[in-house]
């Protein structure tokens, strides 16, 4: 999946020239690091509902586990584990499994896109917990689809530039940890303050990887400024065609979940 490279946890008295030994290790460093903890969040979030599903004490109550739920969850694990297999096989500088792997790695991301649309769908068509509408009730995964989307058709398309593609997945990583972080009881999900303070802590997850620009390079890169743009897009928008005509009407119009 992307060149996954990462930073230093302490900072050397002078940055280290572009290109040069420890600048390809910090870089390893940090971006593993990144996706180390991205992976933790993702776990943390679904880990009563899905990894530890039984074991430890459910944030909310649980209802019975749809097999295509267990699909896309058992797919995004495995995209999401490529990350340090992949940092791995850069740092022993072994570049044709690679390559292979990045492959697999966009099957991976195309298949956990198609199933959190069948899941919408499921959902879609299912009683809605009280006070929401059906439509209301896809919002996240509908959202947050279309942006799967369009990431990962970015990220295939600048495979080939690894300091690009690499922010890409790591934004993918971000998408992913805010859809587990949004199921941790925070702040007050019934108020408008209470969904713009969580979306905030959502949209959080990219702040690191802006830190690293600016520290490493004086600005941010291109592909984080693009893509902190799209989530914010995501995660933002959301709120505000939530409760209006145009968000029922839009969906009512998708295949599956207003016509066959």
């Amino acid at each position: 999946m992307g060149d996954v490279q990462l930073m230093a946890s302490t900072a050397p008295a002078a940055q280290p020239a572009a290109g040069s030994p420890n600048r390809k290790r910090a870089e390893r460093r940090f971006f593993s690091g990144y996706m180390t903890a991205i992976a933790a969040a993702i776990l943390f979030g679904f880990a009563p509902s899905f990894f530890l599903r039984g074991l430890v004490p459910p944030f909310f109550p649980l209802k019975p586990l749809h097999p295509l739920l267990v699909v896309h969850g058992t797919v995004t694990a495995s995209w999401v584990l490529l990350f340090p297999i992949q940092a791995r096989l850069i740092a022993t500088g072994q570049w044709q499994l690679h390559i292979r792997l990045g492959k697999l790695g966009f099957v991976l991301g195309a298949a956990m896109a198609t199933t959190a649309y069948l899941l919408g769908i499921h959902q879609y068509h299912e009683p809605p917990p009280p006070g929401l509408t059906p439509a209301l009730n896809v919002l996240l995964t509908l959202t947050d689809f279309f942006t799967m989307v369009v990431l990962l058709t970015w990220g295939w398309r600048r495979r080939m530039d690894a300091q690009a593609h690499k922010r890409i997945m790591t934004l993918i990583g971000c998408l992913l940890a805010g859809a587990a972080i949004f199921r941790v009881p925070t702040f007050d999900r019934g108020t408008i303050p209470g969904l713009i303070a969580i979306h905030g802590l959502l949209f959080a997850t990219v702040l690191p990887l802006w830190a690293w620009d600016l520290r490493t390079r004086g600005k941010p890169h291109r592909v984080t400024v693009i893509g902190s743009a799209i989530l914010f897009t995501d995660m933002f928008g959301r709120l505000a065609v939530a409760l209006t005509p145009v968000w029922p009407a839009f969906v009512n119009l998708l295949p599956g979940y207003g016509w066959p």
